[in-house]
């Protein structure tokens, strides 16, 4: 079975740890039409880690 693409969630907090001013989580974007003006979008709006998977339309998501 093959490795489904993915981003690691970012640490919990602990103890008194205070959060970021600005929290970056990770972005998935599936979809079955990936270009470029798609990643021109995503670059700025979101900072953090940022994954654009493309999916087959004729298979769905499956292994």
């Amino acid at each position: 079975m093959r490795e489904t693409p993915h981003l690691a969630a970012p640490p919990p907090l602990r103890g008194n740890a205070s959060p970021p001013d600005r929290l970056t989580w990770p972005f998935v974007w599936v979809d079955d039409e990936i270009g470029t003006m798609d990643h021109l979008w995503v670059a700025p709006a979101h900072p953090g880690p940022a994954l654009l998977h493309r999916v087959d339309p004729t298979k769905d998501l499956q292994d």
